[in-house]
């Protein structure tokens, strides 16, 4: 049996041998036949050169340190204190006068540390008197208004009849300075002896004697 290839074989073995010719030449490697022995590895691992690119370190750019002014130590303003009044010295309030009760009295007077000690005895008879203590600062005559215990101490000196006492008390702010009370101390003719003690905050008691004598009823 006789076969027939027509130009469609032939032309697509033309191009096969075409394909293996291409492809050959881009390897580099002789085909069969060719007379082109195939070059050995090693020549061309030899002949390869490598170049390598320089690596560029990147720029750092070291920013100068920020100087900061020095400023000077913060301060405050001095606070302006408020003056302070002097204290007003409270004024000075004199002792009242005792009363001027004539001839028919008896009138004693004493000066101790920087007291000075009056008292007065109306009517300076025997029987009931009534005894009156003045009671001021020496030099200025201030009130001693304060005074705690205010006091007489009668004891006769003729015969002993014991210590008759009367306390005084104050006779008020329109008599600055002044006690007063009344009493039997003097009841019999003869002489006596009258102690007055007074005590008074932030000094010492002290006691002033008087002598007194009643001669009339």
């Amino acid at each position: 049996m006789k076969k027939y290839f027509g130009p469609g074989y032939l032309l697509f073995g033309l191009m096969l041998v075409g394909l293996v010719a291409c492809g050959d030449a881009a390897t580099g490697v002789a085909g069969p036949g060719s007379g082109n022995p195939t070059p050995a590895l090693a020549n061309v691992t030899d002949n390869l050169t490598i170049t390598a690119k320089p690596v560029v370190q990147p720029t750092v750019t070291v920013a100068a340190p920020t100087v900061v002014p020095a400023t000077a130590p913060f301060t405050t303003a001095p606070v302006a204190t408020p003056a302070v009044p002097a204290a007003t010295p409270a004024p000075v309030v004199k002792a009242a006068r005792l009363p001027d009760n004539g001839p028919d009295m008896i009138k004693l007077n004493r000066m101790v540390d920087d007291l000075q000690l009056e008292q007065e005895i109306t009517p300076a008879k025997i029987g009931n008197n009534t005894f009156i203590v003045r009671l001021s600062r020496v030099g200025t005559e201030q009130a001693i208004t304060n005074a705690r215990l205010v006091r007489v101490n009668a004891t006769m000196l003729d015969m002993d009849m014991g210590v008759a006492k009367l306390a005084l008390k104050p006779l008020g702010p329109d008599q600055p300075g002044l006690y007063a009370g009344e009493d039997y101390l003097m009841s019999m003719y003869g002489k006596y002896r009258l102690d007055l003690l007074v005590q008074v905050p932030g000094q010492s008691d002290f006691t002033a004697s008087f002598d007194a004598s009643v001669t009339t009823s």
